[in-house]
């Protein structure tokens, strides 16, 4: 019974582990994106966009979406939802924004797993 017990446990912690695991390259994707608005680099950010949001966004028209919104000064990851269907990956990030008026505001990023990264794909703002 002890043995049963031991493996369900190993195995059990494995799966956790694995499950997890998972989340971090979708996190930091995520936060790499938010990082470059906060930064002001929208090149950067650009280069974080899944290429169907890329192909409705040129660069220019991208920066001027950016130039037209509030700064973001600061950022919370608050949720993460990953699913996997017919071989698509995606995902969503909530994370909490504060601008520099100090406003908080939750904003859902969508994202993809395209050519093995994970991209922001959708309403980039």
């Amino acid at each position: 019974m002890l043995a049963v017990c031991s493996c369900g446990g190993l195995v059990g912690g494995y799966l956790i582990k694995e499950a997890t695991g998972g989340l971090g390259p979708v996190r930091t994707a995520a936060a790499d994106f938010i990082a470059d608005l906060e930064a002001g680099d929208a090149n950067g950010a650009y280069s974080r966009l899944c290429g169907r949001t890329q192909s409705r966004f040129s660069r220019e028209g991208f920066e001027q979406g950016l130039a037209m919104e509030p700064k973001i000064t600061d950022h919370r990851i608050v949720g993460i939802n990953v699913r996997n269907s017919s071989g698509t990956s995606t995902a969503t990030v909530t994370a909490e924004l504060t601008t520099g008026s100090g406003f908080k505001d939750s904003h859902t990023f969508p994202l993809i797993k395209e050519n093995g990264d994970w991209k922001v794909c959708g309403n980039p703002y």
